[in-house]
């Protein structure tokens, strides 16, 4: 399963982070983040089977706030100083942490972090396409998802272009399931990419024989195909859009524009 920046830290240091910081990986139930901005962001929810006050825990760790603001480690932002390494901060650089509504929102970017506070930044909820993917992934209970920024591949690819891919993993019968979903221009596209995601899977060398298609549904302009894992362990699946695999990516021409 995916993890906040924060907390991907080997097990024995997990301890180390939750006294620095006041909350630990076993004190969240679901995250946010944008794993390609450099400034890490993620939004944390407190766990529903055992919840605690975020901003409590934080406060107790940190102390007062500035400007709306909990601020750990000292220096400029996001800038290397390993004489300052800890467990949280593993690259010494300052780490900022704010409520955002009833979830802690943490970045190595105090500007940043303000915007997004205040409003002043677009979410993926901004975007059509990838709220689009994530209610679709949402449909399928998904445990873990990523919504990747690449989505050209060639001409072993899905056909019919779409501008946002989900990634997911849901559970049936106890065994992990890889969830695709895609957002395309229309209907017709939608359904295209839907017939094509058996042949496509079966003429890619690297996933045929790992992966087997269970069903590709078609609601309006979102494809979401399921998958069983035949031969591929849970956490490779991450690595599929780093890769340009064939089944998250197109070799259509985009005919339409991202909506923010």
């Amino acid at each position: 399963m995916l993890t906040p920046a924060v907390f991907s830290v080997p097990a024995g240091q997990q301890a180390a982070v939750a006294d620095e910081i006041g909350v630990g990986i076993a004190d969240v139930g679901c995250f946010a983040a944008d794993a390609a901005d450099q400034s890490r962001f993620a939004l944390v929810s407190a766990s529903v089977d055992e919840p605690i006050d975020l901003a409590a825990a934080v406060d107790a760790a940190a102390g007062e706030q500035t400007n709306g603001m909990w601020t750990f480690g000292s220096g400029e932002d996001e800038v290397t100083d390993l004489s300052s390494s800890t467990a949280a901060r593993w690259n010494g650089a300052p780490l900022h942490m704010a409520m955002f509504g009833q979830d802690l929102a943490v970045s190595t970017s105090a500007e940043a972090l303000n915007a997004l506070v205040e409003g002043d930044v677009a979410t993926a909820v901004d975007d059509t396409g990838r709220a689009a993917v994530a209610s679709a992934l949402d449909a399928r209970h998904v445990y873990s998802a990523m919504l990747p920024d690449r989505t050209s591949g060639d001409a072993r690819s899905m056909p019919a272009a779409f501008d946002a891919v989900g990634v997911g993993l849901s559970l049936s019968s106890g065994a992990p399931r890889l969830i695709v979903a895609y957002h395309q221009a229309s209907a017709a596209d939608a359904q295209r990419n839907a017939d094509a995601v058996a042949d496509v899977l079966a003429a890619d060398p690297q996933l045929a024989g790992r992966l087997e298609l269970v069903s590709a549904d078609v609601e309006d302009t979102v494809t979401t195909a399921a998958f069983r894992l035949t031969g591929m362990p849970a956490a490779s699946v991450w690595a599929l859009p780093m890769k340009g695999a064939s089944i998250v990516t197109h070799a259509g021409s985009p005919g339409f524009v991202r909506t923010k």
